[in-house]
């Protein structure tokens, strides 16, 4: 498991390093800023910035997904990346009596922003997740979203 884990980060990697790459150096994107100051994510409006957080919740107006247990292998002003458990509710018969099933999950984070308002502090932009095992109805095996940012 752990040879599949760094497998996964090292290819991870290259092919986050190979897109930013391209986006830098094809004009498609605005130059990244300059990487010095404190990487920092933020969960749900109103939560502060968290530094290697043990949980993350997507899409907060409804509880979204919630990546618990996160435990971090990595956090450069470049990567994160850590291993986490997506608890996925069935919402059966309804979403209050549903029953929970988790799935591992693999958390690269990447990208970076200046957080306005909070000088020295750089936000991680995107997370890849990758579910090395099983993944749940409707997911892909491998996706990224843009995470939120104030």
């Amino acid at each position: 498991m752990k040879r599949l884990l760094l497998a996964v980060l090292t290819l991870v990697g290259l092919g986050v390093c190979a897109t930013v790459y391209a986006t830098v150096y094809t004009g498609t994107a605005h130059a990244a800023p300059r990487l010095s100051g404190q990487m920092v994510m933020f969960d749900c409006p109103g939560v502060a910035a968290q530094v290697k957080p043990s949980s993350y919740t997507t899409y907060c107006a409804d509880g979204g997904d919630t990546y618990a247990k996160m435990s971090w292998t990595s956090w450069t002003p470049k990567i994160a990346s850590a291993t986490s458990v997506l608890g996925v509710n069935n919402c059966t018969p309804n979403c209050a009596s549903g029953h929970t099933k988790d799935y591992s999950a693999l958390n690269i984070l990447w990208g970076s922003t200046a957080v306005p308002g909070h000088p020295g502090e750089m936000a991680y932009t995107h997370m890849t997740v990758i579910f090395p095992g099983a993944k749940p109805a409707g997911f892909s095996q491998t996706f990224t979203i843009k995470l939120y940012i104030p």
